[in-house]
């Protein structure tokens, strides 16, 4: 009897050690969660709930449709099956994606845009296109993809502005690596080693094609490594920056400069298209934001950046409250 008291009282005190040092840590990391977050803080809003974290959504793209409405695409943790959620405020509607013969959708689905009535879902090295009605009038149906966008990189991110589409690569070395035609060393002597594809859209939000088979980029823009999403909006360009734990970053750039041309590869077409680069000679402000920054959209003149940081991958999220996406300004290079 003595011997069982001795070790509940161990155990007792294990356990409360333990508790006071998570709290200890929890706090630490609140306050200096507090500290470098502080100014992305001051300018953030409340966009929408992230949905389904806690039943294996792993989100990834984001896109705004109006009227407070929001696309979201990401994966199943345990399947990998593409997912997609109509989502407004704290509620959501999933929507099951299909392939061309409806089959589900598979992999991250890292970034999704929408112009018109068209839906464009990263797949791998293409994007997968979708229409926007049939998504949003699905009632439980999976919805098939209607056709498909081949790229001349991967598809990490993807957004339009309405008048054209664009979709980049992700960059980190040893893991995540790019064509070595795509990488360059800047004219300001910076290492970007990942494009991003900007194809031209008609009227009715398709990819003008100009009588080819398979559309081309009109241009290419150079970026740097892990970016995990892009924006564009009256002349600023952003992206969104991060791997792991590292925090995050959402970066504001001038106009990308021309620096000449690169030619690029679709399937087993290459041609040359005009080059422009984002760099540090452009970059003119960055705000650091949590870890796991995501896809970014734009709503009412501001940027929307997703995190997967409450998914059930990583949890870390869940402590701090991570089941939201925000919005930010668009700051002018000019202020």
């Amino acid at each position: 009897m003595e011997i069982g008291k001795k070790i509940f009282k161990i155990v007792g005190a294990v356990l409360s050690v333990l508790l006071a040092l998570f709290l200890f840590l929890y706090a630490t990391l609140g306050i200096i969660g507090g500290f470098m977050y502080r100014e992305a803080r001051k300018y953030r809003t409340y966009a929408f709930t992230i949905p389904a974290l806690s039943r294996g959504f792993t989100p990834q793209g984001v896109e705004y449709i109006g009227d407070g409405t929001y696309l979201t695409t990401g994966y199943d943790g345990k399947t990998d099956e593409t997912l997609l959620y109509v989502a407004k405020g704290k509620k959501a509607t999933r929507v099951l994606l299909g392939d061309a013969e409806g089959a589900p959708l598979q992999g991250h689905g890292g970034g999704v845009a929408a112009a018109k009535d068209f839906v464009y879902v990263a797949c791998e090295d293409s994007l997968c296109m979708f229409r926007l009605s049939d998504l949003i009038q699905s009632n439980g149906d999976r919805v098939r993809s209607i056709g498909e966008l081949k790229l001349p990189c991967k598809a990490s991110f993807c957004f339009s502005d309405g008048t054209n589409l664009y979709a980049g690569e992700f960059y980190r070395k040893g893991n995540f690596e790019t064509n070595l035609t795509h990488r360059m060393t800047t004219p300001n002597d910076d290492f970007n080693p990942a494009i991003v594809a900007c194809f031209d859209l008609s009227d009715d939000g398709t990819v003008v094609s100009d009588g080819q088979e398979l559309p081309f980029p009109s241009r290419v823009l150079s970026i740097t490594g892990l970016v995990q999403g892009f924006a564009v909006h009256d002349g600023v360009c952003m992206l969104s920056r991060s791997y792991g734990l590292v925090n995050s970053k959402l970066e504001y750039y001038a106009e990308p400069y021309a620096a000449g041309e690169l030619e690029v590869t679709i399937e087993d077409d290459k041609r040359t298209v005009p080059l422009f680069v984002l760099d540090s000679s452009n970059k003119f402000r960055t705000l650091t934001l949590p870890s796991f920054s995501e896809d970014l959209a734009i709503a009412n003149d501001r940027v929307v950046v997703m995190n997967e940081a409450a998914c059930n991958k990583y949890i870390i999220g869940k402590l701090f409250l991570a089941d939201k996406a925000y919005s930010y300004p668009i700051f002018s290079p000019n202020k």
